[in-house]
């Protein structure tokens, strides 16, 4: 006989302890728990400082409150919801704000294209003059005889060629070596800046409701919705003299 067999788990009744254990771990099924005594509060406590009311409600439910407890609560709660409100309100504010700017950027964006158009529409338009005007300067000095170049012309065409292609080069490396020119002008190159940093991404908040719940009920409570209650007191029914009866 194998070991496996001999095992609790080899057994083909499913068993009651075994049931319950799977009724605990899986969450599932009805549980049932002796509850001690102060698990349990007094019939004429208040659900929210389960201590004696002193002037005791009870709401459409029938839970009970002390009346200056409850009415502490429900303005505790209107001032949350006014300040959830108020920063719902900025966040609308801040995002109408972001598409604003971003509109303008928009607008900004598109002005500088049309400017950088125009430029190089007038460049484009000198070039033309100038090379028209070149070819016209070669076709008259086509007519006209052509002079003998000497070595010190030549020399010095080559050396004003080179002075040019420095400066071209040098001109278009210091360009490229530069971060404060073009897009990058506006651009903060430094990582470190606190700006730059990660941060967290903010939480999109939701419209609050306005709504005042009950704390026990889960239900839509106001202070005219609950009602004032009277306790008698049982005639030699409680040593303590506790009221055990509610009286409207």
């Amino acid at each position: 006989m194998t070991r496996h067999s001999k095992n609790s788990t080899a057994n083909a009744v499913y068993t009651y302890h075994e049931k319950h254990k799977d009724s605990s771990t899986g969450g599932y099924g009805t549980t049932q728990m002796r509850l001690s005594k102060d698990a349990i509060k007094e019939f004429d406590c208040c659900n929210l400082t389960l201590q004696p009311c002193i002037d005791p409600v009870i709401t459409k439910d029938g839970y009970l409150f002390d009346k200056q407890a409850i009415l502490e609560y429900i303005i505790h709660q209107k001032k949350l919801n006014a300040r959830k409100l108020r920063e719902y309100q900025k966040q609308l504010d801040r995002k109408q704000q972001e598409v604003e700017e971003q509109n303008a950027n928009d607008h900004q964006k598109k002005i500088n294209k049309f400017l950088e158009k125009e430029a190089t529409y007038s460049v484009n338009q000198s070039v033309k003059n100038l090379l028209s005007s070149k070819h016209q300067d070669q076709s008259l000095s086509s007519y006209l005889p052509t002079p003998k170049s000497t070595p010190s012309s030549t020399s010095t065409r080559i050396s004003t060629y080179d002075d040019n292609l420095d400066e071209i080069l040098s001109s278009s490396t210091a360009s490229t070596l530069s971060n404060m020119i073009g897009n990058q002008a506006t651009q903060l190159p430094s990582f470190w800046v606190p700006a730059l940093t990660p941060a967290a991404k903010k939480t999109e908040l939701i419209k609050p409701d306005q709504h005042v719940y009950c704390p026990i009920s889960g239900k839509p409570i106001s202070m005219k919705d609950v009602i004032d209650v009277k306790f008698k007191l049982a005639n030699n029914a409680d040593k303590k003299n506790r009221p055990l009866v509610a009286v409207r």
